[in-house]
């Protein structure tokens, strides 16, 4: 059996997002397995009766989107985990409203998958825990700003194209005014951090009890 160190060196992460995007990305996001099921099965049950593309067979399933999203981040692959995340939010959608018919402000549940009667038109919304798991994804991996019991980690993962971003976090009592700068390009790795204007190293902030604002900036390269 390989050891989860083991997996890795052997690029398994990189091979299985790889077939990930390979045969389960479309356009309107990720579907849930391929092929689909064409006929009834007794004995896989329900998955079996969905027409192609719909639920279970296929379908886009928005709330485990992100999960993708964030292990894209992991192999700092920034890129594609941006490009994942702007497949299903809504505010990139208003082009094919139309065509997506649910409001456009609210995640759907499903989406219907490459192999539907109608990729792409969505159903069930609100009734989805999908806007939470893209806030997760979005502010904790992409952004990359998420709490430690150590204190607050900061480790974007972003697209090569996004240059900088601001970010007002407000951790155990205390507010942090965060700017990322990313004047090369990269996806993945912080340079330098200050708090205060003063270089710290690592990507940890520890607690600064006693404030009220704290100021943050991060060098990426």
């Amino acid at each position: 059996m390989l050891h989860g160190r083991n997996r890795t060196e052997k690029g398994y992460p990189e091979k299985a997002l790889k077939a990930v995007h390979d045969r389960l990305a479309c356009q309107y996001g990720l579907v849930l397995n391929n092929p689909p099921f064409s006929k009834y099965h007794v004995e896989l049950g329900e998955i079996s009766t969905y027409p192609e593309g719909y639920k279970e067979n296929v379908g886009i399933f928005c709330h485990n989107n992100p999960w993708i999203m964030i292990a894209e981040t992991i192999v700092a692959n920034g890129d594609r985990a941006f490009d994942y995340y702007k497949r299903i939010a809504p505010a990139y959608l208003e082009d094919i409203s139309e065509l997506h018919r649910t409001e456009p402000y609210v995640y759907a549940q499903m989406i219907a998958g490459k192999d539907a009667y109608k990729p792409g038109e969505a159903k069930n919304s609100w009734l989805t825990g999908t806007a939470a798991w893209n806030y997760y994804a979005i502010t904790q991996f992409i952004l990359g700003i998420r709490a430690d019991y150590e204190g607050l980690k900061i480790d974007p993962c972003l697209p090569k194209d996004m240059k900088q971003f601001r970010v007002t976090r407000t951790f155990r009592g205390v507010t942090y005014q965060i700017q990322v700068l990313n004047p090369a390009g990269v996806s993945k790795g912080v340079k330098e951090i200050s708090v205060d204007g003063v270089t710290i190293g690592g990507n940890l902030i520890t607690p600064m009890d006693g404030k009220e604002v704290v100021q943050v900036k991060v060098l990426m390269g």
